[in-house]
């Protein structure tokens, strides 16, 4: 049993079988490169997700490590490719491994955490079960990241995104692209936890439930931090999604339907225009906050929270139960 005061403990227990096996045979000159995407940080949440399942399930944290580790690698491949999709430059308040290393190294990075992940899952209890999870999860990840790029404004010109840009963007859309991309992950992660656990089908359900709505919960939140979040705490430039005119983030979407006439053109507009300056994202940001969006964005992702607790009270009450239960009010004041 670990409790949140021992978070550090488990962290350097998942970094250190990452580097494990993510390093095993590697050229040395390539090791620090290969690590520094995990040594710049994070809050570890998913490994986390499984390990805390498995408990809640009635299983052992340690049991779940490999499962825990080989999510976390998923995760953390995935975000070097989301980085040279959307050009970031910053990653958990850092350079990101693309800027500091050149595209075609990060590339090369990202597909070694793949791989790694076969390695970590040679040690986990039904290992062929976690490794397909952990596949369909990078899938609907790489579908939901494709989506999310058809529903930006303006500003690629490649042919599959322009030939299949919507002209309006639902909260529908929106969601289905969050349940891809951010959710699905969060989802596979406490599923994992039921399956080593060797939980029955009405526990697993219920993690599966509890992760789905925390991950669309944590994507609400950032989409949140990215309109009203502070840079220096969130980690990444603040209107980040403004400049890269993003049709899927929840503030924008409810923007476009609550605000004035004349305040919904200023939006669109901005969200159409080749680039848009770092004053103009401040006044979009400002237009957003009088109107009252960032409460109301909270509003929208309050119902999530809700469906987590639900299907959590479905399980015996336990600290594993008491701490997933703990998880949103942490999401909610994070960092990056």
């Amino acid at each position: 049993m670990f409790s949140f005061e021992g978070i550090d403990d488990v962290n350097a227990a998942i970094d250190s079988f990452m580097e494990k096996h993510l390093t095993s045979e590697v050229y040395p000159a390539f090791r620090d490169a290969l690590m520094y995407p995990i040594k710049v940080g994070g809050k570890r949440i998913r490994p986390i997700l499984v390990m805390l399942s498995a408990e809640a399930a009635g299983g052992s944290a340690q049991a779940a490590i490999p499962a825990a580790t080989a999510f976390e690698l998923a995760h953390n491949g995935t975000l070097i490719f989301d980085d040279i999709i959307d050009r970031g430059e910053l990653r958990r308040g850092n350079v990101s491994a693309w800027k500091k290393y050149g595209e075609a190294a990060a590339i090369l990075i990202a597909l070694r955490y793949r791989e790694a992940i076969v390695r970590v899952l040679s040690e986990s209890k039904h290992p062929l079960e976690i490794e397909s999870l952990v596949s369909k999860v990078i899938d609907d990840v790489i579908e939901g990241e494709m989506l999310d790029i058809s529903l930006e404004r303006a500003g690629r010109d490649e042919p599959l995104f322009s030939g299949f840009r919507k002209k309006e963007v639902t909260v529908d859309d929106y969601l289905f692209m969050i349940r891809k991309k951010t959710a699905s992950l969060f989802e596979g992660c406490c599923r994992a936890g039921a399956i080593v656990a060797d939980a029955p089908p009405s526990t697993e359900k219920a993690l599966s439930t509890y992760g789905l709505n925390l991950g669309y919960l944590f994507q609400i939140t950032d989409d949140i931090l990215d309109i009203f979040g502070a840079e220096e705490e969130f980690g990444k430039k603040i209107g980040k999604d403004i400049m890269e005119h993003k049709g899927g983030n929840i503030v924008i979407l409810l923007g476009l339907q609550m605000l004035n006439d004349e305040q919904k053109r200023m939006l669109a507009r901005g969200l159409v225009k080749e680039s848009v300056t770092e004053k103009e994202v401040t006044e979009l940001i400002g237009v957003l906050r009088s109107a009252g969006l960032d409460r109301e964005s909270r509003t929208f992702a309050s119902k999530y929270e809700e469906e987590m607790n639900k299907a959590l009270r479905s399980l015996p009450e336990t600290d594993a139960r008491s701490m997933l239960e703990a998880l949103p009010g942490i999401l909610l004041q994070r960092r990056h």
